[in-house]
């Protein structure tokens, strides 16, 4: 692999592909057991702060609060720590309870730094993979909807050079922003960033749309069922732009294949924000 970036997030060069960025749950690492570590340790501090709520056992299905609360409140269904702040409050006023807005905080950082311990979760390709893409001088980001923080783990933080989350972009990944940031971030135009995910409507179709290139990663080690609306959503195969993968060594593989020919892009421009302004016609809708 010979990537056109620098590794370090600066300015990329001529190659086709300068930044690859990577989902994270399930595509880096399984979603629940550093989800299932974290509850685990917020326990007791969530039951000296709402000792009532903790005793009732109204903490331990706050999956009700969460669905209530992006109904209720769209402009904040994309960040998970607002919605947990919202939840906890929500709950602590069910139970009689009253939590200032230093101990919301407090409880929101202390729970961001227990689920983001997950470096001993990391699948078994993801640490090889990414110190070789880094060598080879890619830039490598993270872009996820979730709230793990890569940079609070001390196996995980050295493998990425920058992380976008939802809350970072203002929305899930199934929209622009979250790409075009990376973009920005690893100093490159957006049809040089190729992304690595599991998800067709996140990961597979919000690349797309701005004119990036990707990987779907389909890991028959650990198969995460696709609901078949999700499945529907697969746009027509297209080897230029996207395909699938089973592995990060076979990503790894494309992504070569994807630096070594000339960009698939009709125009310099490329169909970023200026190419969807312009209403041209992109090859995937």
């Amino acid at each position: 692999l010979g990537g056109g970036g620098d590794g370090g997030g600066g300015e990329s060069g001529g190659g086709s592909v300068a930044c690859i960025t990577f989902d994270l749950d399930e595509t880096c690492w399984p979603t629940m057991p550093p989800i299932d570590a974290a509850r685990r340790a917020m326990e007791p501090l969530l039951a000296e702060a709402m000792p009532r709520s903790h005793e009732s056992g109204a903490l331990a299905s706050l999956g009700g609060a969460f669905r209530a609360l992006r109904e209720e409140r769209p402009l904040i269904a994309h960040d998970m720590l607002e919605l947990r702040a919202a939840a906890l409050s929500r709950v602590a006023e069910e139970h009689g309870e009253a939590l200032s807005s230093q101990q919301v905080a407090a409880l929101g950082e202390a729970f961001i730094t227990a689920r983001s311990q997950t470096g001993d979760h990391l699948f078994t390709d993801v640490a090889g993979t990414v110190a070789r893409l880094r060598a080879a001088g890619y830039v490598v980001g993270a872009i996820t909807d979730g709230n793990a923080d890569v940079a609070r783990d001390a196996l995980t933080a050295p493998l990425f050079d920058f992380a976008i989350t939802a809350a970072d972009a203002g929305c899930h990944k199934g929209s622009m922003p979250p790409f075009l940031m990376a973009a920005q971030a690893a100093g490159c135009h957006v049809s040089q960033l190729v992304h690595i995910g599991d998800s067709i409507s996140k990961d597979l179709l919000g690349a797309l749309r701005c004119g990036a290139r990707c990987v779907l990663l389909t890991r028959p080690t650990h198969p995460l069922p696709r609901a078949d609306a999700e499945v529907a959503l697969t746009p027509p195969a297209d080897g230029a732009w996207w395909g699938e993968a089973a592995g990060l060594g076979e990503a790894s593989s494309l992504i070569e294949g994807w630096d070594a020919a000339p960009s698939p892009l009709a125009s310099p421009e490329g169909p970023g924000t200026a190419w969807v302004a312009a209403g041209k016609p992109v090859p995937w809708e």
